[in-house]
C-alpha cells in the first residue's frame, strides 16, 4: 500500500511523488492552510488522556486529506514535502507515560511538520530522541463505505535542498533515518529492512556486478515496488524542465501502481489498488494530483496565492472535494480558483 519517490539527483528538478493505495475508495479532499494560525494536535473528542500539543503555523501549505480529516501528504511554502505511508507494526504508545508529554494525533502529524519546519534537518532534530511528543493513534476515517482501519504509518520528508529522511515509531520511540540517497519508501517491513532486502536488487544493476541483469521483481508486494521505484528513479535521464520532471515522476509511480480491481487475498491488507497519485515540485511549490479513474492531471499553485479567489486568513482554510466514494470531481489544469473557504478544523485559540 503506497509508494513514495523523491527525485533529488544532481541537476534534476526536485520532485516528490506518491501513490495512495487503499482497499476501497474514500472521500478525498485538498486543503490549503495559511500560516499564522494556532492549531491543536488532538480533536475535541480525543480520549487518550494526553494534553494536546499546540503550535503556530509558520508556513502556508496544501495537503491531501482522506476520509475528510486524515492528512496524508502535502507541501509547504518552504518547499518541504511530507508523506505518510502504511507501516504494519507501528506502535505509538510509550512504555511509560511521563509528566510533560503532549499528544499529537497521527492524522495531524503531517500538518504539524508542514506548519513548523522548512527543512529535513529541522524535522530530524525535532524527532531524534524526542520523548515529550507522543503520536496518538487513530483510525483512518472512511466515509466511502468501507471499514475504518488503524492509521499505522511511517513518514518521509524531503526538502528543497535535496535532503531526505524517514521517521518511524515503535513502542513510542522515534526511529529516524536520514540520508540524501533515501529516494524511495514503500510499506512494511520497516525501512532498515527494506534497504537490506533491496540490496539484492541493487546488485542486479550495479556496475561492479560483471554479470548484471537489470532484472526487477514484478509483484505488487512492498519490497517489489520498492525495488522497481529505486531502479527507475536512479536510471531515468535528468530532467531540468518542470513539466518533464512531473511527467517523469508520474511515470515512475505508474510502474509501481497496483491495478484497480486487483484480486488480493482477504488476509493481505498490504495489497490494495492505487486510488490516486500526487507529485510535488519543491521549488515551484506546485502540487499535482491525478486520480486513477481520471484522464486528467490538475494542480494547486501554492507560490502564487493571488491565483486563489480568496486566500484564507488565520483560523480559516480552503477546501476542494476531489472524490467522494465512487463520485469524482473531474478537473484539469490549475484549480486554485475552485477552492471554497471553510473553518480550519485544527484551529485553536491563540496561546499565551
Amino acid at each position: 500500500m503506497c509508494t513514495r519517490v523523491f527525485n533529488n539527483r544532481d541537476g534534476a528538478v526536485l520532485s516528490t511523488g506518491r501513490n495512495m493505495d487503499w482497499a476501497n475508495p474514500f472521500v478525498t479532499t485538498l486543503n490549503v492552510f495559511p500560516k499564522d494560525t494556532w492549531r491543536t494536535g488532538l480533536p475535541a473528542d480525543d480520549k487518550s488522556g494526553y494534553p494536546p500539543v499546540t503550535w503556530k503555523s509558520e508556513h502556508n501549505s496544501v495537503v491531501a486529506a482522506v476520509g475528510g480529516s486524515a492528512i496524508s501528504d502535502g507541501i509547504n511554502s518552504a518547499g518541504l514535502v511530507v508523506n505518510i505511508l502504511y507501516l504494519a507494526g507501528s506502535s505509538y504508545e510509550p512504555e511509560k507515560r511521563n509528566p510533560g508529554m503532549k499528544g499529537l494525533s497521527v492524522l495531524r502529524w503531517v500538518q504539524y511538520v508542514l506548519d513548523k519546519f522548512a527543512t529535513v534537518k529541522q524535522v530530524v532534530a525535532e524527532f531524534s530522541g524526542n520523548t515529550e511528543l507522543v503520536i496518538v493513534g487513530a483510525a483512518v476515517p472512511d466515509e466511502g463505505g468501507g471499514e475504518a482501519k488503524p492509521a499505522e504509518v511511517h513518514m518521509s520528508v524531503s526538502d528543497a535542498k535535496g535532503d531526505s529522511a524517514i521517521i518511524e515509531v515503535f513502542n513510542g520511540v522515534y526511529q529516524v533515518s536520514s540520508n540524501r540517497s533515501y529516494r524511495v519508501m514503500t510499506n512494511d517491513p520497516e525501512f532498515s529492512k527494506q534497504l537490506t532486502l533491496n540490496d539484492f536488487w541493487r546488485w542486479q544493476w550495479d556496475p561492479a556486478n560483471k554479470h548484471r541483469t537489470n532484472s526487477l521483481p514484478g509483484e505488487t508486494y512492498s519490497p517489489a515496488r520498492f525495488a522497481r521505484a529505486e531502479y527507475f528513479v536512479n536510471h531515468v535521464r535528468i530532467e531540468a524542465d518542470e513539466n518533464a520532471a512531473v511527467a517523469q515522476n508520474f511515470s515512475i509511480l505508474a510502474n509501481t501502481a497496483v491495478p484497480l480491481g486487483v484480486e488480493a487475498p482477504a488476509d493481505q491488507p498490504n495489497i490494495a489498488p492505487t486510488l490516486w497519485s500526487t507529485v510535488a515540485l519543491h521549488d515551484a511549490q506546485r502540487y499535482y494530483f491525478k486520480d486513477a479513474v481520471m484522464p486528467n492531471v490538475f494542480w494547486t499553485d501554492l507560490k502564487n496565492t493571488g491565483k486563489f479567489k480568496t486566500f484564507p486568513s488565520p483560523g480559516e482554510c480552503l477546501n476542494l472535494l476531489v472524490e467522494a466514494g465512487d463520485n469524482y470531481n473531474y478537473m484539469a489544469g490549475c484549480v486554485n480558483e475552485r477552492y471554497s473557504l471553510m473553518h480550519d478544523p485544527m484551529a485553536t485559540q491563540q496561546q499565551s
